[in-house]
């Protein structure tokens, strides 16, 4: 029984490892962008996180098969046969997404997602392009890779064996311990943010963690997520949107009437969101004291803007409407789709364009909702977040306490401003 243990040990940590090999050979094939050898081990590296996810999905079945054969008496050869097929399966799939996606990227931009489920329902148009000079390589990297896979899945599947078990409620515990290990491999983790593409970003360059991501995880993350979204919000025709929204269009040049409010042309810029913040707050007093009096100083010396309401009631949403002016919406979040978000608009990729250095401080898990991958997505240069504060406070679920990160972040702006070069730094 041991072994059979060790087979599932083996599994995983075999699957791990092939997975990993598509980092170097996503980065071969796209060697022109040119990377330094810190760069190409830390897309492996941080690429792990995604590995571990999919090869606990892989690995799933045959915990399932292996706790079955405690119970079942069926010779260890019809166990290796079962196992086998589902390796062998799951490789073929496997190298035929990483084929895929090596294809694809250099004309997509983007790790191959659910989209391409709608040129598959039409493989004539989607193959009408295709030239032997574009097929030739993929099929040269479906052939190797599955046939490794392959390779390695008979080899461990031999060290499947075992006499007749004995103690079955002990082992069968032993095995469901394997199995909630490769849960939470699946899960990501136990801390709030669960598997996302967000666990692999890690740089401001966007070809590094696009080589960090896992193929396999990007298209099963995605499928099902092609839906006509436009189709959700039918309120008014196209000549009635084209006559609402065409005095808010904001394409005025800056001297047709743009009063300027500020004493410079390239300020400093800081962002603080507050979430779960309301206007009942702002208002309240205690013993005829303001609850917030700097808020309310900050008021009477800038601008405020009285008619203006919450963008919505999720984290992801919100950001995403303040940072990209990109309206909330009722159905879906636009923070969990990578290779939209990346495209929104944002304060960070315009004044990063004029030169901006670019900061966002947040207290917990950035990977929460795929936050980080639309940060870096959208422009920011530099996230710092929990991983990264070494503080002596205690921290929550959603990370260190506001007070603590507020401090750091005072430090943080204190010192980008005497840099003496313009910054957007954002809380």
């Amino acid at each position: 029984m041991k072994r059979r243990l060790l087979f599932l040990v083996i599994l995983f940590c075999c699957t791990v490892a092939l997975l990993a090999l598509q980092k170097p050979l996503f980065m071969l094939w796209y060697a022109r962008e040119g990377f330094s050898a810190g760069e190409w081990l830390a897309v492996v590296w941080h690429g792990l996180t995604l590995d571990a996810t999919v090869a606990g999905y892989i690995a799933a079945p045959a915990v399932v098969l292996t706790l079955c054969s405690l119970w079942l008496s069926l010779r260890d050869r019809t166990w290796r046969i079962l196992l086998r097929i589902w390796l062998y399966a799951a490789a073929l799939l496997t190298a035929a997404v990483v084929a895929g996606d090596l294809g694809l990227y250099g004309y997509w931009g983007f790790r191959i997602d659910g989209s391409v489920l709608l040129y598959l329902a039409r493989p004539r148009e989607a193959m009408a392009s295709v030239t032997t000079a574009d097929v030739l390589p993929v099929a040269t990297v479906f052939l190797l890779y599955g046939a490794l896979m392959i390779g390695v899945y008979t080899l461990v599947t031999r060290i499947f064996s075992g006499a007749r078990v004995r103690n079955r409620l002990v082992w069968t515990l032993a095995v469901l311990l394997l199995g909630g290990l490769d849960f939470l491999a699946i899960r990501g983790g136990v801390s709030v943010a669960t598997a996302n593409i967000s666990k692999v970003y890690f740089s401001d360059r966007m070809v590094l963690n696009h080589a960090a991501t896992n193929p396999v995880f990007s298209l099963l993350s995605t499928v099902g997520g092609n839906e006509d979204y436009a189709s959700y919000y039918p309120f008014f025709d196209e000549e009635r949107l084209l006559a609402v929204f065409e005095p808010l269009r904001g394409d005025r040049t800056p001297d047709e009437g743009t009063e300027s409010l500020l004493t410079t042309s390239r300020p400093n810029v800081v962002v603080v969101i507050l979430e779960s913040f309301g206007r009942t707050l702002f208002d309240e007093r205690i013993d005829g004291r303001w609850v917030m009096p700097n808020l309310r100083r900050y008021r009477d010396q800038g601008v405020w803007f009285e008619n203006f309401f919450a963008n919505s009631y999720r984290t992801d949403r919100g950001e995403a409407a303040i940072l990209s002016g990109y309206p909330a919406q009722t159905r879906m979040s636009i923070m969990k789709l990578p290779g939209k978000s990346r495209t929104l608009p944002s304060v960070a990729r315009s004044l990063g364009r004029e030169g901006y250095a670019s900061t966002f401080v947040y207290g917990g898990d950035l990977n929460f909702t795929n936050q980080a991958s639309y940060m870096y997505g959208t422009g920011w240069q530099r996230l710092v977040w929990q991983k990264e504060m070494r503080f002596d406070a205690p921290t929550s679920k959603w990370g260190y306490a506001d007070d603590v990160v507020t401090a750091f972040f005072t430090d943080e702006v204190l010192a980008l401003s005497e840099c003496g070069k313009p910054f957007l730094a954002g809380l």
